[in-house]
């Protein structure tokens, strides 16, 4: 097996980065970095919101 064909066995991904632009690694780092920061944040508003009870009352009726 050669050393390419290795290297497209274990890692079959690496592949689609040959072909990008070395001009464009900065852009996709800081896109990387900015949607790594935001994930978490985006998560704890999504707990919030799974976590809050759902409202059982008939509102058209005056509360007791």
């Amino acid at each position: 097996m050669s050393g390419r064909r290795a290297s497209q066995t274990w890692l079959p991904g690496l592949e689609q980065f040959t072909g990008n632009q070395r001009s464009w690694l900065r852009g996709d780092v800081l896109a990387g970095v900015t949607v790594a920061a935001r994930v978490p944040m985006a998560v704890d508003a999504l707990r919030f919101v799974v976590e809050r009870p759902l409202v059982a009352r008939d509102f058209g009726k005056p509360a007791q």
